[in-house]
């Protein structure tokens, strides 16, 4: 049950949610998805959203392709497109099974890949993970680090329940549940606009151009944080604080670093819950 829960999501954020076992994540997490209605208050979604759940389904006779084919289809999308985008999601998350074998027969982690491959076919407003990284890998726990990376990178709106974030998922801000209610402020921002916290950080996603380039010694001359799960590829995603970008950007590529993107507070409709 909850209770005087308040939280507005922004696009292009990660936001986590914690608390004991109990305290309402999981419901929480179903309102946002649109799957569970509140008995009061309202709730402002995107028409769209991706969910994982924290219980899998484990009687599916459907095979792991058909089954991605038949998420994409309620989604509006193509089968070829599925089809070319489907492989590439579970080679990055390191599906050990063949894609024709049912989902009943596979193993926790290989479902877990499965299901999240789904969540993360296309682009949408709003993806909503309930402790996403059960059962998975170290291949595939990167891996979803990453896509969570990506995903809020394009402008999407990502809320993740789960126990262990701290060494791979960089977040925006955080909502803590105790008893049905949240204990500290929610996202970012709910702080930001009360007034009690400095303007959030930017996303700036950089490419070394050669060989031998310092990330992190160029993220800490300039106070940013290197995302741990790129933090071994030529690819830098670098939380950025507020007044530093231009800077950052400027000494970046005068040490031969390419700019791939930069994602500031915005990009998408907002999505509440």
């Amino acid at each position: 049950m909850l209770d005087g829960v308040d939280v507005t999501l922004h696009p292009a954020t990660t936001t986590i949610v914690s608390g004991e076992n109990g305290s309402g994540k999981s419901t929480l997490l179903r309102v946002m998805a649109g799957l569970s209605r509140p008995t009061s208050g309202e709730v402002h979604r995107p028409h769209v959203a991706s969910y994982v759940p924290e219980r899998q389904p484990e009687g599916l006779d459907v095979g792991v392709s058909s089954y991605l084919s038949s998420m994409g289809s309620l989604r509006g999308l193509a089968a070829d497109l599925v089809a070319a985008t489907a492989p590439t999601l579970l080679d990055r998350l390191g599906l050990d099974a063949d894609p024709r074998t049912p989902l009943r027969y596979l193993s926790k982690g290989n479902r877990q890949k499965v299901l999240l491959a789904q969540a993360f076919l296309t682009p949408v407003p709003l993806i909503v993970l309930d402790e996403p990284f059960s059962g998975l890998d170290d291949q595939g726990r990167v891996a979803l680090a990453e896509l969570v990376l990506d995903a809020a990178g394009a402008g999407s709106s990502v809320v993740a329940a789960v126990h262990d974030h701290e060494s791979l998922i960089e977040s925006h801000g955080a909502i803590e549940l105790r008893a049905g209610r949240t204990t500290a402020p929610g996202a970012r921002d709910t702080a930001r606009d009360a007034g009690s916290i400095a303007a959030p950080p930017t996303t700036v996603v950089v490419r070394a151009a050669r060989s031998g380039l310092d990330g992190a010694g160029l993220a800490a001359e300039h106070g940013a944080v290197v995302s741990p799960a790129a933090a071994t590829s030529p690819t830098l995603a670098l939380s950025v604080p507020a007044g530093a970008v231009d800077a950052l950007l400027a000494d970046a590529l005068a040490r031969g670093w390419s700019v791939v993107r930069v994602v500031p507070d915005g990009g998408v409709p907002e999505a509440r819950a």
